[in-house]
């Protein structure tokens, strides 16, 4: 129906549409890219590989001590590598943000909430995002925290979104090539140029894996 009556209404729909879904790739490209297929490398890869094997380490358990050990870790393994910081903070799913936000004391006070309301943890800011998974590692139902020093990461940027509007052309489904004609569909080509750099090699990052927190 959208294409037999087109209409601007119909138009900003689906701009939005495809803008809303390269800015949800974008995000998880630069937090987990691999660097392969074309695609910019993320800052955990960027940590991955950056030789340190402190910067990179399982959680070492989910009692409060263990959350503040592993806490703690990330950001001194960071510190011992004479990194400047710069917009440092920690990155991770929901899950792992509620399930810090409950921990509780012997006392039962809340202990991370009071910070963690304000946006803080371990006294930086941190961001949660679905583009942190929860099921990896151990027993495919982990989650990895992330501590970053974002103001040494560069993205590069060449122009500016290109869509392509072909009605009636060819696109690839992903298995083979499909005509437009025949499907009686539009296809839309969206482009966006990036590229990425760590400027100390990944060592501005720290990765806990194997987190179950909640």
């Amino acid at each position: 129906l959208l294409r037999r009556t087109p209409s601007s209404g119909a138009d900003r729909f689906i701009q939005d549409a495809i803008i809303n879904g390269l800015a949800r790739k974008a995000d998880v490209t630069l937090l987990r890219g691999v660097g392969t297929d074309n695609s910019p490398k993320g800052v955990r890869q960027f940590v991955l590989d950056n030789g340190d094997a402190d910067c990179t380490f399982n959680s070492s358990g989910t009692s409060l001590q263990n959350k503040v050990t592993d806490l703690s870790q990330a950001i001194r393994v960071v510190q011992e590598n004479n990194i400047p910081f710069a917009n440092a903070g920690f990155v991770f799913d929901k899950r792992t943000e509620w399930g810090l936000k409950s921990t509780l004391t012997a006392d039962g006070e809340f202990v991370f909430m009071p910070e963690m309301a304000a946006g803080a943890l371990m006294g930086f800011p941190y961001k949660t995002t679905t583009a942190m998974p929860t099921n990896i590692g151990t027993g495919s139902n982990k989650a990895e925290v992330l501590f970053y020093n974002f103001g040494h990461f560069l993205v590069g940027e060449t122009d500016s979104l290109e869509l392509t509007v072909s009605p009636d052309g060819a696109y690839h489904n992903g298995s083979s090539v499909q005509s437009g004609l025949s499907q009686d569909t539009t296809p839309i080509r969206a482009l966006l140029r990036h590229d990425s750099q760590s400027r100390f090699r990944g060592l501005e990052g720290s990765l806990i894996q194997d987190v179950a927190w909640a």
